[in-house]
């Protein structure tokens, strides 16, 4: 896959976590901090339903952002085909129809338990426009697979250091590498797919590590 040197502009789609009226726990401020950090802009909402995400996403697909790669990041408590908030289960195939539907999208990645399980993540890229789509198989603790996003995003839109330089990696390659640099990552079962430069074909992050050698 082709690096993009664009820069990213983000969506973040946050659903609260508990019922828990003193629980204010939220992404948002790692989102701000490592945006801050580069000059990136980001939206974040809060969502209950399938309607407020297709809203949601329908408008930022709408929004003018010459020269930048538009990523949508959804974080919110998930098992193996549905997103769950403090209402209701979403199912996948929802968010699936919703992302078909888009023009503008780079990239999707989930923040969620369990929804890189069953091909979903595959499917996604299949059925719309985005370039790649990075998902968990398993179940995640929170806060470090916050921090492992963040990487993820550094090393992908602004590089990894390479001796006196930072080198900017394509999505599956970044989280290839991070399988043998953070061990978590792989636990987590951390992926990412893409489609092959030229082809329909679709490729994960795990056959690039197999192909470096690593079984």
């Amino acid at each position: 896959m082709r690096v993009d040197k664009r820069e990213p502009v983000f969506l973040v789609l946050e659903a609260y976590w508990e019922k828990d009226i003193e629980d204010d726990s939220t992404v948002r401020p790692f989102v701000k901090g490592l945006c801050d950090a580069y000059g990136w802009e980001y939206f974040h909402r809060f969502f209950d339903s399938a309607d407020d995400i297709r809203l949601w996403i329908r408008e930022f697909d709408h929004t003018r952002r010459p020269g930048c790669q538009k990523i949508v990041y959804i974080a919110a408590h998930g098992s193996s085909g549905f997103l769950h908030t403090i209402e209701t289960k979403i199912p996948a195939s929802r968010l699936l129809s919703i992302i078909a539907h888009t023009r503008s999208l780079t990239g999707v990645h989930l923040g969620s338990c369990n929804l890189a399980k069953q091909r979903f993540s595959r499917k996604l890229l299949k059925s719309s426009n985005v370039k790649w789509v990075a998902a968990y198989r398993r179940e995640i603790p929170w806060l470090e697979s916050m921090a492992l996003d963040l990487l993820f995003w550094n090393w992908v839109f602004s590089g990894v250091p390479r001796t006196k330089r930072s080198v900017r990696l394509s999505p599956a390659r970044a989280a290839s590498e991070m399988y043998s640099g953070f061990g978590l990552a792989r636990d987590m079962g951390f992926q990412v797919v893409h489609r092959k430069r030229g082809t329909r074909k679709v490729e994960s992050s795990w056959e690039i590590l197999k192909t470096k050698g690593d079984k």
